[in-house]
């Protein structure tokens, strides 16, 4: 099953959600999908998958640390919940860790956690992406026999994941709840979200995102997740063990407020 038509492209997704402060502005709320997708202008700077696909090729040949929207980065990534959630996944399961990475770009959580997997016995890392993405990955990894791509989550499967991770993601499908309920399917043992808007009181709203042109001309809908609902969709097979803050800036918006946070969702015995 391809969810690939759906996703914002990964490119765009994390320079409009990683940007701090004034640098984006929202808009809203609108009454559906639809509505705010008309009030959007879409995504128009081809030049930012470029960047992005340059910056990781400097990380694999050892130029930098890691990869962040489309810069290089040197030194260790900052402490990361969702990290320590993966780990404790693989020590579950006496060293095995295979992680399905929904969204997740040219395997940037994987380069920026690696001095932290390097000494996981079995490991594999399976991003799901946009076909784009994926022939990106697939030539860039084709050295790397741990890091897989694929546009296709039944393809996924095949991995026999025991996490799943899904970091500023949900919040840009147009069915983020119907994409949950595909991800908790994967049966993995631990679930994670991470970089997720959630309202403050507690429903689900639909906003207009835009990115400034500096970073790349692109305004796009996304949703502030309730987090009762997704608790809903996950209660009857999983259950949470840690809640956790994001470093991403709050949304204030026409009297609305959402907190970027994750959490760690564990499997029902």
């Amino acid at each position: 099953m391809s969810f690939a038509k759906s996703w914002l492209p990964p490119e765009l997704r994390h320079f409009g959600n990683r940007l701090l402060g004034a640098a984006t502005t929202y808009k809203g709320p609108f009454e559906t999908w639809a509505d705010a997708t008309r009030a959007t202008a879409g995504y128009a700077d081809n030049a930012i998958l470029a960047r992005v696909i340059a910056a990781t090729q400097r990380v694999l040949a050892g130029e930098a640390d890691y990869e962040q929207d489309g810069t290089v980065q040197h030194g260790l990534a900052p402490p990361s919940h969702a990290l320590a959630s993966l780990l404790a996944a693989a020590a579950a399961d006496h060293g095995r860790l295979r992680v399905v990475d929904f969204g997740g770009g040219l395997a940037s959580h994987y380069l920026r956690w690696l001095p932290f997997l390097a000494d996981v016995p079995d490991l594999q890392w399976c991003v799901v992406e946009q076909p784009h993405f994926v022939e990106a990955g697939l030539r860039l990894f084709a050295d790397v026999p741990q890091v897989a791509f694929t546009s296709d989550l039944d393809e996924a499967r095949s991995i026999a994941p025991n996490a799943v991770l899904a970091s500023s993601v949900l919040q840009y499908l147009e069915a983020p709840l119907d994409m949950l309920r595909a991800l908790a399917s994967l049966d993995a043992r631990v679930l994670v979200i991470d970089r997720t808007p959630f309202s403050v009181d507690g429903r689900m709203h639909i906003l207009a995102q835009q990115v400034p042109a500096k970073h790349g001309r692109a305004s796009y809908p996304l949703w502030m997740l309730s987090p009762d609902a997704v608790r809903d969709v996950l209660r009857s097979q999983y259950a949470q063990r840690v809640a956790f803050t994001a470093a991403d800036h709050p949304i204030d918006v026409s009297g609305l407020h959402a907190d970027y946070a994750g959490g760690a969702w564990w499997r029902n015995a």
